[in-house]
């Protein structure tokens, strides 16, 4: 399943509901008035957006990462909160 960005907020919300976040009831009611006017994409997008590049890179038997290279050599470290310490490369 891959979600637009409507279902992206959808999920946010309810794990914060879930997870007992205060207030997150409302910011998923503010959300919706925020984003009521928006406009459905519309018909056939996802298809064109989604489902045909991934079916394309699957008949020829590549993937989405193919081609690209990690931003990093190695392992990031990253440093506990309230920690001064930068991240080191390890």
């Amino acid at each position: 399943m891959h979600l637009r960005s409507a279902g992206h907020r959808f999920v946010a919300y309810r794990a914060a509901d879930v997870l007992g976040v205060p207030d997150a009831a409302a910011l998923a009611g503010l959300d919706e008035a925020l984003h009521a006017d928006d406009e459905p994409a519309p018909a056939g997008t996802w298809l064109r957006r989604d489902a045909l590049p991934w079916l394309w890179r699957r008949l020829r038997g590549r993937t989405a990462g193919d081609g690209r290279s990690a931003k990093h050599e190695g392992y990031i470290v990253i440093p506990r909160p309230g920690t001064r310490d930068r991240a080191q490369q390890g």
